[in-house]
């Protein structure tokens, strides 16, 4: 088999969602399913696209498991805020996912979130997948070194996110929380304060102690801001063994790895 050189790795379930909503159509009777190939095809086209695009290769799929996400046994109560949304959730969506599952080469692991199967291949070091580009709208990439493209963002183009750059970000969640996905970080600290805007200036060796800081300073410890970072950080190769599918939780010593 040819060694691939270039692939794209998709958020699957953004694509599929992106699809599913506009192929939905609403009538006086309220919401009509739409044509499931319509929907399909417009998938093929956005794909066709970042893969010309990015002269890749191939383009391989990442998927979230629906049954569990471990990010539940550190935190109970992630992502509690989006329950009762299945009601708004297209009704191709289920359609569109399963046929990305099967047109194109996809990976789906128990108990991960798609955001943390684009981190683990991204970074895995046996480059199984050559050269890897992810793409994904979804700003917890931002925490991933390596090559992002969000389409949504089409004229920021393709960035290449640092360690550095990639720690600082996952700080500065850590500290601000995330609504969309039910942490809320630290509380008081917000967008703007002083902790969430040095984080993002701050070297290696300063990250965690600022953080720590910020959370001292609301009257909070060291093992509430290590709950928070580890529902912010998406998995990289060397919290996960694709072998064993044993998760490795987050340390304040990967900051300085």
């Amino acid at each position: 088999m040819k060694p691939f050189t270039k692939t794209l790795l998709v958020d699957a379930d953004i694509v599929a969602f992106q699809a599913a909503a506009r192929n939905e159509t609403w009538t006086d009777f309220g919401r009509d399913v739409g044509e499931l190939w319509v929907a399909h095809a417009d998938m093929d086209s956005m794909i066709r696209r970042w893969l010309k695009m990015f002269k890749a290769d191939t383009a391989v799929m990442a998927l979230s498991c629906r049954e569990h996400n471990f990010r539940k046994d550190v935190l109970p109560t992630y992502k509690d805020n989006r329950k009762g949304s299945e009601d708004r959730r297209p009704d191709l969506l289920t359609d569109c996912k399963a046929y990305l599952a099967e047109a194109y080469e996809s990976v789906l692991w128990y108990g991960l979130e798609g955001d943390d199967v684009l981190g683990i291949l991204h970074t895995h070091p046996s480059r199984a997948y050559g050269e890897t580009i992810v793409i994904s709208e979804d700003k917890d990439l931002r925490t991933v070194e390596g090559p992002l493209y969000a389409p949504h963002r089409d004229e920021v183009g393709l960035i290449d996110i640092t360690k550095l750059e990639a720690d600082q970000f996952l700080c500065w969640q850590t500290l601000v929380g995330d609504s969309t996905d039910g942490y809320g970080g630290c509380k008081g600290i917000g967008k703007a304060s002083p902790y969430a805007l040095e984080v993002l200036e701050a070297d290696a060796d300063e990250l965690w102690d600022i953080v720590v800081e910020g959370y001292a300073s609301k009257g909070f410890t060291e093992e509430d801001a290590i709950v928070q970072i580890r529902c912010a950080k998406i998995l990289t190769a060397e919290h996960y063994d694709t072998e064993t599918k044993e998760i490795h939780l987050w340390t304040p010593a990967d900051l300085l790895t």
